[in-house]
């Protein structure tokens, strides 16, 4: 038998842009956006924080979300972006 060598479609994955939203609005340091999240009433930890910053949060509460959303004053489409991964 021959094998079909027709290669599925790579799959897509949802990316963070936390990073490039907080440096579009001047906020240089993930400490500088905890502080800001915490003085508006949003708990995060400091190296959950930093998980979803650097996108390598493998989950994402609605009340962080927003709290990310309102500090920044940024959407929903600003926030997250697609990536193409590889398939295994």
């Amino acid at each position: 038998m021959k094998k079909s060598s027709v290669k599925a479609p790579p799959q897509r994955g949802i990316m963070l842009r936390v990073r490039v939203c907080m440096a579009e609005r001047g906020i240089r340091s993930v400490a500088a956006l905890h502080r800001m999240l915490i003085d508006n009433g949003v708990e995060i930890s400091h190296p959950q924080l930093l998980r979803v910053v650097d996108n390598r949060a493998h989950h994402l509460s609605v009340p962080v979300l927003n709290g990310i959303l309102n500090v920044l004053g940024c959407r929903v489409d600003e926030l997250f972006g697609e990536q193409a991964q590889m398939n295994v």
